[in-house]
């Protein structure tokens, strides 16, 4: 009786989970709970206790100190990535994650305790295993597989890096490959190159086959193992596809060019049995046939679900709206807008997608008109297989005034669907000023009527011209027309900015700020510092002890530069150690407001404002980076060293201050000093536009 009661209580509180999502008003997944003891560690603590341990141990020097360096990356790195603002914990996806990992390891409670999970924001098809026994799911990967048992294969996989050790034993064999130690010795440079990506595959092999171990004692259907493998070689495109013609966008006679249409698309194909010396990964082809032998008869049997059909489909949805919003944030707008059909046609439109296609297109014709970055936003269309190829395709023959256009004309139509939203109304005047004022257009280059022409009985020029006709119904409303009319007279200010450039052989300064501007407040993240090494003969290593060394000094300059020039800094996050799970959100919410805003790098209408992710007075938002670089050749050495001071105004996204320093000269903390001073004393000022006549 107890037992049921239980299984009451849990289907309940899944069935309440689910009814609680409105997928019109959809929100980010959040942190919840308690915060994970792994995300509050002291990586430096850490790595001294783990050093002390190595050093008392039996092993060898060189061993010693392969072992302290690995711990040395290793656990900055992990901690780096934990505080990143971009895992998330004790959410529905990490939980569903766990109960997965439970199946799993059912007969194995040891190795079960040794184990957590995060979910990561990221639209990759991808999870990985730490040395620590953290393992890593990508939402992109639970909006792809097919079914739960697929997801619990991956898992069991990425536990069996972890139980053989792969990432520490890696690490030390590639150290060996690239001094040339014992069997390496003799090897060129090639050999040693394969080498590497040899002793890589077979650790995936390895962890193929240790996976299958643990996944066939569960009670999972062993039959969709080898169809994981189809699942990941097809990951970089869509999870499913859909028919795309440019009539989509069409109306009367705003039709496209029939050139517009990509008649036949290239049939989805994978060469699966590609040669892979140079890959940390197997074939495709091998790695199936290798598990199709393991797996041998006892394929038979089990379920794709286990813990929940339900749960996986309402966790899988999730993921998918969740992608939105990261290939909007990344600037993958042209993906952003093709999930979003995806989304409709899988379960239904609604505000959040409508809001989320409204983005794409605005975010298109801003890039489009932003000196030709189109083409570093939207996938080449031969890099597309099969029906998405159109869509991509149609993308690629736009012109920037066709896309303006386009954009203009679906925003329209939102901000007639929601007459409320401010957001719409402010894109909506935004696409008017780039239309009229960027793109040269008046309202009366368009025509107030439709023709009503048969597409075939089109000319040449009437085809060329169709974009004439993408206002006929909005030019008929004395406010449209008023406020492009209004576009016209707009006057160009100027250069809004005061702006220093200096260059020489060995420096570039680009130093900006927002003219009339006076900031006596500022929040700020903690300053980031990095300290690289490079070499031939070895890795690329970051000295994250000498990097939080000078981090520090940078914070203890800046408190003292900003006090004496009366600027009030305080800082958005906190030590890992004080962290709270309120803390976390509000913080990776601030993250990615940051990064929408230095991807698009231009001033845009945003739909998140200071409101949504901070509670402080301050209007302003600052990033400091340093690093640097040596670069040991066999001879000599080479120094370069790069500052960075961005400043956000965070009510509107703008930019309001940049200070850029690139120098291939050697770090040294009074360049920084000097460097960061100018920074502060240029913030504080005010720098008047001229005077008008």
């Amino acid at each position: 009786m107890l037992k049921r009661i239980i299984f009451i209580a849990a289907l309940f509180g899944a069935l309440q989970a689910r009814a609680q999502i409105d997928f019109n008003q959809y929100t980010p997944v959040q942190c919840q709970g308690e915060i994970p003891a792994d995300l509050t560690a002291d990586a430096k603590l850490l790595y001294e206790q783990k050093a002390l341990r190595i050093e008392d141990s039996d092993k060898g020097k060189r061993r010693q100190n392969d072992e302290k360096e690995f711990y040395l990356q290793n656990n900055f790195s992990i901690q780096d990535f934990l505080v990143s603002g971009q895992i998330i914990y004790n959410d529905t996806f990490t939980r569903y994650i766990e109960k997965i990992a439970d199946v799993l390891l059912k007969d194995n409670p040891k190795l079960r305790k040794k184990l957590r999970f995060y979910t990561v924001k990221s639209p990759e098809v991808n999870a990985f295993a730490t040395q620590e026994g953290i393992v890593f799911v990508n939402v992109g990967l639970i909006s792809s597989v097919k079914n739960e048992a697929q997801l619990a294969y991956v898992l069991a996989h990425e536990i069996s890096h972890y139980t053989e050790g792969h990432v520490l034993q890696g690490f030390l064999e590639t150290r060996r490959i690239v001094r040339g130690e014992g069997q390496y010795r003799y090897q060129d440079y090639y050999s040693r190159l394969r080498s590497f990506f040899r002793y890589s595959r077979d650790s995936e092999y390895e962890a193929d086959e240790k996976g299958w171990e643990i996944f066939s004692k569960s009670p999972y259907a062993k039959g969709v193992v080898t169809s994981v493998f189809d699942m990941l070689l097809y990951a970089h495109i869509h999870y499913d596809s859909i028919p795309f013609h440019p009539n989509y966008f069409g109306e009367k006679d705003y039709q496209f060019p029939k050139d517009y249409y990509k008649d036949s698309v290239d049939a989805l194909y994978l060469d699966d049995n590609h040669e892979d010396n140079f890959s940390t990964h197997p074939n495709v082809k091998d790695r199936k046939k290798r598990t199709i032998e393991l797996i041998d008869s006892d394929s038979v049997g089990g379920s794709p679900f286990v813990v929940s059909e339900a749960d996986f489909h309402s966790l899988q949805r999730i993921a998918r709206y969740e992608m939105l919003r990261y290939y909007i944030s990344n600037t993958n707008f042209a993906d952003a807008y093709y999930h979003a059909l995806l989304i409709e046609n899988t379960y239904e439109s609604g505000e959040y997608i409508d809001f989320m296609k409204g983005m794409a297109m605005y975010g298109l014709a801003k890039h489009f008109n932003n000196r030709g970055k189109r083409r570093n936003i939207i996938l080449p269309y031969k890099d597309v297989q099969s029906t998405p190829q159109r869509f991509y395709y149609f993308l690629h023959q736009l012109s920037t005034k066709e896309m303006t256009i386009l954009a203009l004309r679906e925003n329209t139509l939102l901000q007639k669907k929601y007459p409320n939203s401010k957001f719409f109304k402010m894109v909506q005047e935004d696409l008017m000023k780039l239309l009229i004022v960027e793109n040269k257009f008046r309202p009366e280059d368009f025509y107030t009527k439709w023709k009503d022409m048969e597409i075939s009985e089109r000319t040449t020029k009437e085809e060329k011209n169709y974009y004439r006709f993408a206002f006929v119904d909005f030019l008929n409303d004395p406010l449209f027309y008023q406020k492009l009319q209004g576009f016209e007279t707009y006057r160009d200010e100027g250069n809004e900015f005061f702006q220093k450039e200096k260059y020489s052989k060995s420096m570039a300064l680009e130093k900006g700020k927002l003219k009339d501007l006076e900031i006596t407040e500022l929040s700020l993240f903690q300053p980031s510092f990095q300290v690289i090494t490079e070499g031939l003969t070895e890795m690329p290593k970051v000295d994250y002890l000498k990097g939080l060394e000078e981090q520090n000094y940078v914070i203890t300059l800046l408190a003292d530069l900003a006090k004496t020039n009366g600027l009030q800094v305080e800082y958005i996050e906190q030590k890992p150690q004080d962290y709270t799970t309120a803390q976390y959100n509000a913080f990776s919410s601030y993250m990615n407001w940051l990064m929408e805003r230095t991807n698009n790098n231009m001033k845009m209408v945003y739909h998140q404002n200071k409101d949504v992710v901070d509670s402080s007075s301050t209007n302003y938002v600052g990033i400091i980076e340093v690093q640097s670089v040596v670069k040991n050749f066999l001879i000599k050495k080479f120094y370069y060293w790069e500052y960075n001071f961005l400043v956000y105004d965070k009510t509107t996204g703008q930019l309001v201050f940049y200070q850029s320093l690139q120098t291939n000269k050697k770090y040294k903390r009074k360049k920084v000093k000097k460097t960061l001073s100018n920074s502060i004393k240029s913030i504080v000022t005010n720098y008047p536009s001229e005077d008008e006549d």
